[in-house]
This record gives structure tokens, C-alpha cells and sequence, in this order.
């Protein structure tokens, strides 16, 4: 054979391209050129690997093994012994043997009775980020050149041994230009070795880590020996008297060695009892510098954020994929809507980002929409400014509520004319989520608007209430009851539907729902019971129909079985109780809510007196009240409405990625269907070209993703706060039994505090009291369960006081600390009473202090006198 390239070189610093050398001979020649001790040393280098990789007994069945995805476990020994067994069986080219018996020669440095190491040295080893420590082969105590020969051949056949083809996969590295060098290396008659981490992988402070055995440090390495471990401060002067002299220059070398090579160093050692050698030096890769997961708002800690006001509308850890989703719809949103108002600045450039991401959980710029709210409702505002606004606001609320129709009807009909996504190509698939997430957008941004008219509505009624009473905070109690719409739409959660397949079903299969231990348990017995299976197939219809379960593209409620069953069990038990659902018993005839109001306040002295000196025939204020109370009530209910709009779209363009994620896993791109969610968006068009196609990020990559939203996710609390714009005042103290908040849904009911962090933690029994520090449309269920409800955060018109309302059990929102006030270990609280009228979350010892109640426990209660200023 002739080649220009080398087979064997000897280190003396800088003697060969480290693509020659492969990683750990690249730094090995580098600790000879800076001047540091290292045994005798050769490499076999990769030209000598590929003149025996290329011939016709290998090639083969290495291109196969770099086509192909590592084996199962359980075929893993098989595939090492198939693998070393070819290039035991390989032919060698002579001057490829001679360059072994020479290189074996230089190492042993005119001893003839040298013992040597034979190690690996990779072309993908040793690099920033990916070691490859332990992946490749090493053999000890090699005697003759036989021994060097058949040592060089098992570490070349290591190459492609099925983990490091797992890590190399794991890591994206390219199989394809692979190589593999051998380092031949004096073997040091070690009394002691280890290694030194610069930087303490442990994260012990300002030390170097240095962990010892006795005899050759292969023991420590492979991890058959536990080490000694040692954290030397890095100035001698910091170390206490009698410290391990041996440790000490160790710490010392190996500083020497970071400082030299530009970075932390995982350095392998060994003292034969007289001198320090060098063994090896690698890059620290488990120093982790990376401060999210990549997709956090860049420069988020210069600025003021707060997650009032979007934790319902974009809840808890948001993955890249959906994330970037999110990010675009509602940014849209919240500038077409202040752009309506007249209210978006010039300077509001797209690097002016709206909304944020920070600890994976989205927040919006507190600052800008301080000075957005300012200047759409200016203190010192002329008449003619006043004017202007109000005409910009009703033409943006027209504009909302049309739009809020429109896109409810257009997600009905896109659920019932949804394509099978299995037949479409990739392409197709990618048009039609593009097409969803456009449609999205629109739903979106009629929800901010018809949101923000029904706070607009809201507070005007309320400001119509408070002129009557003596303090504004008993005309929202009165609000908060006279708004609610028992038996409304509710966000996310199709209480209607799902009584109405209940109520047309066998009352067998009825009975057997109410009866089951969990969905799973349900749908085995739907499945033996008159009728069940037309039961199950409407109840799966409805809840595909439903989308997504909490947020815009987030999992729908066909993928959270054990989420749902709370409520759909409550259903069926009410149903299977009376006979039918439609005979659960309606609310009693007599006043409503707004009746009593109205009526107490036409009592008041000074309601009467006003209407005489005004020559009122027809009362007008009541009239005023009542338009003022009917319009709140139906804009929360189209708020509602609109929102099931968005995650019904939202659980389309669910389903078309869970299926780009399936054809990914088949692909080999991913190992689940649902990990299509730590791609973003350019990612995700790449992947879908194959695995290892520029752009996609590697397993190792998504992996570190995941991490990172394991850990956000497990931080109950999310975000520190920032501050700013309606951020929810900080914990303070409370009162020992007693806790005020906002009366958010009228009632009092008594029961066991639950504190619950997320829907799906399960525990809720019927009758407990909920607890948590926020909810969103996915908790809807759970309040089905529960005889009251608790939130640290939201206010009246939060997706909590709404469904509360609705469902006619009382709530308290507005109760920063609570969560930590009741909660306990096991999960059971302490007894509390939460009265939804006053506000007022009492632990039991301290009952007393409640206003009784007329009536049953969560029933609206109907006390006229109290509005009587």
C-alpha cells in the first residue's frame, strides 16, 4: 500500500493532525508540547485503522452497523463477539503490522521488559461535550509484539461495539467518517493513580476534585474500586497542615494543565512512588453552563415580568414546540388588540416582545403593559380624548365579539371536517397544522378581546353597584353572584355533552360508570354492558371534539384518562342516582341573585328619595343595572365560549404533531411520539428529512431539554416574581385561622383542605375542599368533586371563579400563602369552611367568627338586606 500520511508517529508534542491521533492522542501530544510528564508514548495511527477498516472482510458490515440502530439489550453481547471476531479474522497489511512492532518499540523506549498500554483514540473522543469515557476498549500489561497486535485489533473492533454507537447516536456525532487511532503507551508501575477534576463535577465550590486508588488507575476508571476522594482548595497556602502531600501536587498539576490546554480538565494520573505522570487529559463535560433549555426570553433578567393575566390563557412549563406556537399567537393577540385601541407605541419593534418566557412558564413585559394600560386609560384625559377612547373601544369590542362567533363556528366545523392525518405526506401534514395554528391565531385574538370587554363590562356594573353601596368591595360580592350562569359553558370541560350522552344512554351502561374504579376499569365495563360501547364511543367523540384540555396545543383530554375521570364519573353517578340526567333536580323557582340585589337596593332610603326628587315613573337605575348585569354575565359566558374555541383548535394541531412525532419515531428520530414538543419550529420541518439532517438536534440535545422541564415543572411555585404590572402581592402573614381573600363564587361549604399543585395529582375526594396555587380549563374536572374551591392567585373573572360560578360551588381566590398555610405531608389539610361571599377561608377552631348561612352548603344564598347600605 502507499500513503503520505503516517502510520505510527511518536509524541513529542505537535507530531501528527489530531485527526491522525484521534481525541486522547491529540491531548496527550499536547501535554508533551506544554512540557508536563508523560510516559513514553506511540500512536497507531487512524490511516494504519482505515487501511484495515476499508478492506472487503470489514467494509461491509461496518457500513451495515453505521446504517442500522444499535441492538436490544438482551442481543448486545452477541453483537460485540460478531463485531471482534471480523477484526480478529481481518487481513493486515504488512507495513500496517510493522508500524505496531515499531510503535510498540518507541513506547517501550529501550526497555525490553516494558509492559504496555494499549488505549483508544478515537476521532470522536475526548471532544467539548461528549467524552466518551469508558465506550472504547483498553488493554493492559501487553508484553510482545503478539499481544500489541491483537490489542490494537480489539480496540479498532470497540469502534462499533453497541454503545458507543448508542452514545455516538445519542450525541448526533456522523458514523460515517469515523476513525480510530491507538495510543501505545508505557504502563506506569503505579503504588497510586486517579484522576483530577479542576472543577468539581459535585459542586463543591472553589476546589479540585481528586479521587485515588491503590495500583493502576484502570480500576478506578472502570469502576470496579471505589476511590478516595480528596477537595484540595486551589492555593496551597488554603490547605490545612498535614494535607496528602500526593493529592496537593496533583491538584497543583492538573491546574497547571487547565491553564495551559484553555479550559477544565478531567486529568488521569499516576505515582510510581518516586514521580507524577500524565496518563491523560480531556475536557470537563459535566460542567453544565447552560442556564435553561434555550428557548427562555434572552436578556429576561434586565426586565420586569409578571404571570397575572396569562397563567390561564398559556398554564405551567411550556415545551419548545408548543411554545413557539404560543408565542406567536398570543404576542398577535395582545398587539392587534392594543393596536385597535390606538394604544401601540411606534417603537414597539418585533425585539419588544410582549410576552416572555422565563423558567419555561410564559410571563408578559410588566413595564409595557403598564404604559399600554396607561394610555388607554389616561388619569388626566380631556373630554375629547375620553371620547376618542371610547369610540375605539366599542369598535374593538364589535370587532371581538364577531370575531368570537366566527371562529366558534369555524372550529366546529374544522373538527367535523378534519382529514384522517395517516394518509397525508408529510408535506400535506405540515400545510394543514400551518393552516390550524393561522386559524388559531384568529381565535386568539378574539379571546383577548372579548376578555378584555367582559372585565370592561364587569367593572362598569360593578361601578354601577358600588354607587349604591357603602364600599366597592361589597358590590363585587354582589357581582361575583349576580354574573354567574349555573349550567354555562365551561372552558375546556363539555358539561353539557357529556350529560346529554349520558342521559341517552342504557342505564346499565350508566350504572357500571358510576360504579368503576378509575377510566380504565370504566372502559372494561363499557365494554360487557348493554349499550356501553355506544356510551364509550360518544364519550370519546365529545372529548376528541373538546381539544386540547389546558392550553393551545397542549395534550387533549383523550390523552389524560385519569385527568378526566373525576368528572365525567361525577356525571355518571348523578345521572345513575336519578335515573336519567335530565331528571337531576333544577335549581328551585324564586328570586335570583340579581332580583335580590335590585330589590334591596330599591328598599334603601336613599334609592327611594333619589327617585321622588327625579320624577322617576319607571326606575331607571334598575333598568340600568339589570342591562349592565345581563350584559357582564353573557360576555364571561362568551369569554368561555370563544376560549373552547381555542383549545378545540388547539387539539387539532395537537393531533397533527403527536402524528409528525409518530412518523419521527419510525424514522428514528425520536424515541416517543410526544417528544415532538422539544423540537421548535424549523426543527421540526428538518427532522422530518431523517435522522442526523442539519438543523435536528441530537438525542443528547433533546435530552437536556427534558431535564430542563422536568425541573421547571417540579418547581410548584415556577417564576420568582419580578414585580410590575398586576402582580399578585407578595405572601405575608396571616391571621392564625382565619384567611380573606376575593369572594369569587357565592356559597359556603365546609370540608377537608386538599392542597393540589397540579390536576393530576390525584387525592381529590367528593367533598374535599381544593386548594392550589393556580388553576386553568384542565382543573374542571376537579371542581366537579370538590365542595369548594381555594386559589393563592386570579381574581373574580379567573377561569376558577368562573367555573366555581357556574358549577354553583363557592370559591376564595386572591389568597397569596395559602397553599403553605394548608398544606401537609400526607396530603389531608386541616377542616376549613370557605365562604365564597365574604371571602373568607376559615380553619376549623375559629368557626365562630362566620356569618351563618341560609340554606344548603354551596347554594346561592339570597340575603336582600345585606345590599341595604
Amino acid at each position: 500500500m502507499t500513503s503520505a500520511a503516517p502510520l505510527w508517529v511518536a509524541l513529542h508534542g505537535r507530531s501528527a493532525p489530531p485527526g491522525q491521533l484521534g481525541g486522547k492522542g491529540a491531548w496527550l501530544d499536547r501535554l508533551v508540547h506544554e512540557g508536563f510528564r508523560v510516559p513514553p508514548t506511540a500512536v497507531v495511527t487512524t490511516e494504519a485503522y482505515d487501511a484495515v477498516a476499508s478492506g472487503p472482510e470489514l467494509a461491509p458490515l461496518l457500513a451495515e452497523l453505521a446504517s442500522r440502530p444499535p441492538p436490544p439489550p438482551e442481543e448486545q453481547a452477541a453483537a460485540r463477539q460478531r463485531v471482534d471476531e471480523a477484526f480478529l479474522g481481518a487481513a493486515v497489511p504488512p507495513a500496517v503490522t510493522r508500524a505496531m512492532v515499531e510503535a510498540a518499540a518507541a513506547a517501550r523506549d529501550g526497555r525490553s521488559d516494558a509492559l504496555l498500554a494499549a488505549r483508544s483514540s478515537a476521532t470522536a473522543e475526548d471532544l467539548h461535550g461528549t467524552s466518551f469515557a469508558g465506550q472504547y476498549r483498553s488493554e493492559l500489561g501487553l508484553e510482545d509484539d503478539a499481544a500489541v497486535e491483537r490489542a490494537v485489533r480489539l480496540v479498532w473492533s470497540s469502534l462499533w461495539h453497541p454503545a458507543p454507537r448508542a452514545y455516538r447516536r445519542f450525541h448526533g456525532i456522523d458514523q460515517s467518517s469515523l476513525g480510530m487511532a491507538v495510543v501505545l503507551m508505557r504502563q506506569v508501575p503505579a503504588e497510586r493513580a486517579g484522576v483530577a477534576f479542576t472543577v468539581d463535577p459535585a459542586g463543591h465550590g472553589d476546589a479540585v476534585r481528586v479521587e485515588t486508588v491503590t495500583g493502576l488507575g484502570e480500576q478506578l476508571v472502570s469502576g470496579a474500586v471505589t476511590p478516595r476522594v480528596a477537595l484540595v482548595a486551589r492555593r496551597p497556602e488554603d490547605r490545612p497542615e498535614g494535607f496528602d502531600p500526593l493529592a496537593g501536587e496533583v491538584a497543583d498539576v492538573a491546574l497547571r494543565v487547565a491553564e495551559a490546554l484553555g479550559g477544565p480538565q478531567d486529568v488521569e494520573w499516576a505515582w510510581d512512588g518516586d514521580r507524577l505522570w500524565l496518563l491523560q487529559a480531556r475536557p470537563i463535560t459535566t460542567v453544565d453552563r447552560r442556564r435553561d433549555d434555550g428557548f427562555d426570553t434572552p436578556g429576561a433578567e434586565g426586565r420586569r415580568w409578571t404571570s397575572a393575566g396569562i397563567a390561564e390563557m398559556a398554564p405551567g412549563v411550556l415545551p419548545p414546540l408548543r411554545w413557539c406556537v404560543l408565542r406567536l399567537l398570543l404576542e398577535q393577540a395582545l398587539r392587534g388588540h392594543d393596536e385597535r385601541l390606538g394604544a401601540l407605541p411606534d417603537d414597539l419593534d418585533g425585539g419588544d416582545a410582549l410576552v416572555g418566557r422565563v423558567r419555561g412558564r410564559a410571563v408578559l413585559d410588566a413595564d409595557r403593559l403598564g404604559a399600554l394600560t396607561a394610555a388607554v386609560h389616561p388619569e388626566h384625559a380631556g373630554r375629547l380624548t375620553r371620547w376618542r377612547l371610547g369610540r375605539r373601544a366599542a369598535r374593538a369590542r364589535r370587532l371581538a365579539l364577531w370575531e368570537g362567533g366566527t371562529v366558534g363556528v369555524a372550529a366546529r366545523e374544522v373538527i367535523d371536517l378534519a382529514p384522517d392525518l395517516a394518509p397525508l405526506d408529510d408535506v400535506a401534514l405540515l400545510a394543514h397544522r400551518r393552516r390550524l395554528i393561522d386559524l388559531g391565531m384568529r381565535a386568539m385574538a378574539a379571546e383577548v378581546g372579548v376578555a378584555a370587554a367582559a372585565v370592561t363590562a364587569v367593572d362598569r356594573f360593578t361601578s354601577g353597584v358600588a354607587r349604591h353601596l357603602a364600599d366597592r368591595a361589597e358590590a363585587e360580592r354582589w357581582v361575583a353572584r349576580t354574573t354567574g350562569r349555573p349550567g354555562g359553558t365551561v372552558a375546556g370541560w363539555p358539561a353539557a355533552e357529556l350529560e346529554s350522552a349520558v342521559a341517552d344512554a342504557d342505564p346499565a351502561a350508566v350504572a357500571a360508570m358510576a360504579s368503576a374504579d378509575g377510566w380504565p376499569d370504566a372502559v372494561e365495563r363499557l365494554g360487557e354492558a348493554p349499550g356501553g360501547l355506544a356510551l364509550l364511543a360518544s364519550l370519546r367523540s365529545t372529548l376528541r371534539r373538546t381539544g386540547s384540555a389546558a392550553v393551545f396545543s397542549g395534550p387533549t383530554w383523550e390523552e389524560l384518562p385519569d385527568l378526566l375521570w373525576p368528572g365525567l364519573q361525577a356525571v355518571a353517578r348523578a345521572a345513575d342516582a336519578s335515573g336519567a340526567a335530565s331528571d337531576v333536580a333544577s335549581p328551585a323557582e324564586g328570586s335570583t341573585p340579581l332580583e335580590d340585589l335590585l330589590d334591596g337596593l330599591a328598599a334603601n332610603p336613599d334609592w327611594r328619595r333619589t327617585r321622588l326628587l327625579t320624577a322617576q315613573v319607571v326606575d331607571l337605575r334598575r333598568a340600568l343595572l339589570r342591562r349592565q348585569a345581563e350584559d357582564a354575565g353573557d360576555l364571561l359566558e362568551r369569554r368561555e365560549r370563544v376560549k373552547g374555541a381555542v383549545l378545540a383548535i388547539g387539539g387539532e394541531v395537537r393531533r397533527a404533531e403527536l402524528e409528525l412525532g409518530r412518523r419521527l419515531v419510525e424514522a428514528g428520530v425520536l424515541a416517543r411520539a410526544d417528544d415532538v414538543e422539544l423540537l421548535d419550529e424549523r426543527e421540526l420541518a428538518g427532522a422530518l428529512t431523517g435522522p442526523g439532517a442539519p438543523g435536528t438536534p441530537p438525542p443528547a440535545e433533546l435530552a437536556t431539554r427534558r431535564r430542563w422541564l422536568t425541573r421547571w415543572a417540579a418547581d410548584a411555585a415556577g417564576p420568582d416574581p419580578t414585580g410590575g404590572a398586576g402582580q399578585v402581592r407578595a405572601p405575608g402573614p396571616h391571621p392564625e385561622a382565619t384567611h380573606r381573600g376575593w369572594g369569587a363564587a357565592p356559597g359556603r361549604a365546609r370540608g377537608t383542605a386538599r392542597v393540589l399543585h397540579s390536576p393530576d395529582e390525584g387525592g381529590l375526594r367528593p367533598g374535599d375542599v381544593l386548594v392550589a396555587p393556580t388553576t386553568d380549563a384542565s382543573w374542571a374536572p376537579l371542581f366537579m368533586t370538590a365542595a369548594a374551591v381555594v386559589v393563592e392567585e386570579g381574581g373574580p373573572l379567573s377561569h376558577a371563579a368562573i367555573i366555581a360560578r357556574e358549577l354553583g360551588i363557592p370559591a376564595v381566590v386572591n389568597l397569596p400563602g395559602i397553599v403553605a398555610a394548608l398544606a401537609t405531608p400526607n396530603g389531608d389539610g386541616p377542616m376549613v369552611t370557605v365562604d365564597g361571599d365574604d371571602g373568607v377561608v376559615q380553619v376549623d377552631g375559629a368557626t365562630a367568627a362566620l356569618r351563618p348561612e341560609p340554606g344548603d352548603a354551596g347554594a346561592p344564598a339570597a340575603d336582600a338586606e345585606r345590599a341595604v347600605p
